[in-house]
């Protein structure tokens, strides 16, 4: 199985005032001291009874919990093109999870999905609530609250003739850099492809828009990636794209990263979110972004499968 990054991902997010003002998460620089460029409104009738003196006291002396969202991964989180705003079904989200505990959420951005997990771990932000799937590797930096599932699919053009998965082998699919989708990718070659006829795969920037651009220019046959972002970015968009074979659910959730530090900030956001569950905020939302099939019954949390 051959891992072949062809191009760096590189940071095309929003206007110039945005990425101007956006804490900007290197690797090189980690989170800037700038203020945050999105927070929360606070309606104080909103608040949950108790969830507030739960939090951790540096939390409460803050004032605030700082969330690192990576701005590129519509329909979760991504920037408005034409009010150069964030938005997304995550930011809405944590906005109703700000009023539920009683605290403001700022939002600190990136462009870089490899620095949420690092971002949250080294303690630049407190919690990542930003399409992150809850993998046990993971669970060694960060705890995570689990509150969306998910699967994976191929997308290839409408006249490839590629009717199935088996149909991949021997072909060159794109997929994001930094994600665990390469992995899962070399495991479905070695599961059903031979010897000599594997699947290769071209890591980019973890855009789909990016990735459908490379099967268009004929540098990949398909496109690999979440079925929540690939089927809002179809919907979105009247591409000759379809899916190849059937979506592949094998229990992976998503999940707010929180830092291993602030177990009373992991379980009031626990709470908060399965307070959503109940008042049926959460269901709303999930079903403003066309995203109700991710839904989920019960908050957990570190309950993410490879």
């Amino acid at each position: 199985m051959s891992h072949v990054v062809r191009s760096s991902r590189s940071a095309s997010i929003g206007g110039a005032t945005v990425l101007a003002a956006a804490l900007a998460l290197t690797s090189a620089c980690g989170t800037s001291d700038a203020e945050p460029t999105s927070k929360t409104t606070l309606d104080p009738d909103q608040a949950v009874a108790g969830l507030y003196d739960q939090l951790p006291q540096s939390i409460k002396d803050k004032g605030r919990i700082d969330n690192v969202v990576v701005n590129s991964y519509p329909p979760f989180e991504f920037i408005d093109e034409e009010s150069d705003e964030l938005q997304g079904l995550d930011i809405d989200l944590a906005n109703r999870l700000s009023e539920v505990i009683g605290i403001e959420i700022k939002f600190n951005q990136t462009s870089e999905f490899t620095q949420l997990v690092p971002s949250v771990q080294t303690g630049r932000a407190d919690m990542g609530l930003s399409g992150t799937l809850d993998k046990p590797e993971r669970q060694g930096s960060v705890d995570f609250v689990d509150y969306f599932k998910t699967g994976t699919q191929f997308v290839a053009p409408e006249d490839s003739g590629l009717s199935d998965v088996d149909a991949l082998c021997g072909k060159t699919v794109a997929t994001g850099t930094g994600t665990s989708y390469p992995d899962e990718i070399a495991a479905i070659s070695d599961e059903r492809c031979a010897d000599g006829d594997e699947i290769e795969v071209i890591g980019v920037q973890p855009v789909l828009s990016v990735m459908l651009q490379q099967v268009s220019i004929g540098r990949a046959d398909a496109a690999f990636w979440a079925t929540d972002s690939t089927n809002w970015e179809l919907s979105q968009n009247s591409q000759p794209f379809e899916i190849v074979g059937d979506p592949i659910f094998t229990g992976k959730v998503y999940g707010a990263s929180v830092n291993k530090d602030l177990p009373e900030l992991r379980d009031v956001i626990q709470q908060g979110l399965q307070a959503m569950v109940k008042d049926g905020s959460y269901a709303e939302i999930l079903a403003k972004w066309g995203q109700e099939a991710g839904a989920l019954k019960t908050i957990t949390i570190n309950e993410g499968v490879d």
